[in-house]
């Protein structure tokens, strides 16, 4: 039955596109591959088989966007972003390729009194922290998630209403807003209460008059709302409450690097007269680029190397429960568009597990 729906989802998208082309339109896509090796020294238990992992490697397509965005007027501009990705709904049965989700589906609304300042955005949408980080600060989404997304503390799209105010001429200076949600997510939409959860947002570029530091920012988020789960009326919506705070930052210098990163802290209501739930997360990266320091001949220009660092606790009040992630590589970005990475990852656990290692080569296509 899902196969159906995905079916009529593509049609239902390629009729929007077809009458969208009528207007000013544009197409965009990214996929995201990789390959990846298993260096640990371990085993797995497999339907009563042990199973050597160190040496498992396997390639995956793990993400691949398609992206319509259309103006429809002066003030008025649509976006819809399909996800392709692994199917791992069990309801899907025998089912294990890749499904099509839909990751975007809003219309931007430029205010009339205030066009080149205020906007108004409706519909399944970026949270936007999370999306600042991941594009203008990590900017390696293609190699991973940055840690909120990776750690699940907040979707990168929900349904709602957002307000946004541009600082600055064409948000030279960044943005600011207001998102009311359904808190929710793009990939599991049933909202089970009646709260509606509330995230102030900015990201403000102090140096974006210096042409050497353009690229500096800083952002931060507060978010704060109910759990998305079933409330009676014997319960409060307080008891359950959900609340984020998220502050990031990047020192960027030319084209040449750029040294950051992020904090979060959340709370999850865990019921009445229980203590609640807390965790925290913090995150360090950086990026060198070679271009502008060799020669114009030189086979190491489109070469750079980046590294990250995790660090996360998914709660504060218990000891040893926490992990880490190392990230080191080198990058190589031959022409527009494309981006390949080869690296090495380590994750260790405060608790006595054994560390994990991996080798990935990750790529990226864009159009």
């Amino acid at each position: 039955m899902k196969i159906i729906t995905v079916i009529f989802s593509l049609m239902a998208i390629m009729a929007m596109a077809a009458g969208a082309f009528a207007v000013e339109t544009t197409v965009e896509g990214r996929i995201y591959s990789s390959w990846w090796m298993n260096l640990t020294d371990t085993t797995m238990t497999h339907d009563s088989a042990t199973v050597d992992l160190k040496g498992w490697n396997q390639f995956s397509l793990d993400r691949s966007y398609v992206t319509i965005k259309s103006k429809l007027s002066d003030y008025t501009s649509l976006n819809i972003t399909t996800d392709l990705r692994d199917s791992k709904d069990e309801m899907l049965n025998s089912f294990a390729g890749y499904m099509i989700v839909l990751k975007y589906g809003y219309i931007d609304w430029k205010l009339n009194f205030a066009p080149e300042k205020l906007s108004l955005r409706l519909g399944l949408q970026p949270t936007m922290y999370v999306d600042a980080i991941d594009a203008m600060m990590w900017g390696h989404r293609y190699v991973l998630n940055s840690v909120g997304d990776l750690n699940k503390m907040l979707t990168t799209s929900d349904l709602g209403a957002s307000v946004n105010y541009n600082i600055g001429e064409n948000s030279k200076y960044g943005f600011a807003g207001l998102s009311i949600w359904n808190g929710t997510s793009y990939t599991d939409l049933n909202e089970q209460n009646k709260s509606k959860d509330i995230n102030p947002y900015v990201v403000f570029k102090p140096l974006a008059g210096n042409p050497h530091f353009e690229k500096t920012m800083i952002a931060a988020q507060f978010y704060t709302g109910t759990q998305n789960i079933p409330i009676d009326t014997t319960m409060k919506a307080g008891d359950y409450k959900r609340q984020i705070i998220s502050v990031g930052a990047n020192l960027a210098y030319k084209d040449l690097f750029n040294v950051g990163g992020e904090f979060w802290s959340n709370t999850l209501g865990q019921g009445p007269n229980v203590d609640d739930l807390k965790s925290s997360a913090i995150s360090i990266f950086g990026n060198l680029k070679f271009r502008s320091l060799v020669g114009e001949d030189s086979p190491f220009r489109t070469l750079g190397l980046f590294g990250r660092y995790d660090i996360v606790d998914p709660n504060t009040d218990v000891d040893d429960n926490g992990n880490s992630l190392l990230i080191a590589g080198v990058e190589c970005t031959p022409v527009k568009g494309v981006a390949a990475s080869l690296n090495f990852r380590n994750k260790s656990y405060q608790a006595d597990i054994k560390s994990e290692s991996f080798l990935f080569l990750n790529t990226e296509f864009k159009f």
